[in-house]
């Protein structure tokens, strides 16, 4: 287990620290991410949980019930600035996508 962890470019507490910023004050971003990525137009809520280099993992609540959902990043991302930069990039894809699908 200690192998696999050493390949992920977090720690703990960086996982930690971008999950609660991004809950605390982008939460209209995690919702978008699963409208849009996580194909659940109808959810009303969601709570990211963690991020690998390689997903993020979100939490989220629809009309029919909670659920764990995985959004798998285009490429892996290799430091905390690269996961800011996606996840913003993300953001703006996912609102654009939102804005032109109504």
């Amino acid at each position: 287990m200690s192998e696999e962890t050493s390949n992920e470019p977090f720690t703990a507490e960086e996982v930690g620290g971008m999950v609660r910023h991004m809950n605390d004050d982008h939460a209209d971003s995690v919702l978008a991410y699963a409208r849009h990525f996580g194909g659940q137009s109808d959810a009303t809520e969601a709570t990211l949980t963690t991020i690998t280099s390689a997903a993020m993992g979100l939490r989220v609540k629809t009309p029919s019930g909670i659920f764990a959902l995985e959004i798998p990043f285009d490429r892996s991302l290799q430091s905390t600035h690269d996961a800011h930069r996606t996840l913003i990039r993300m953001s703006k894809q996912a609102k654009r996508g939102l804005e032109n699908a109504t």
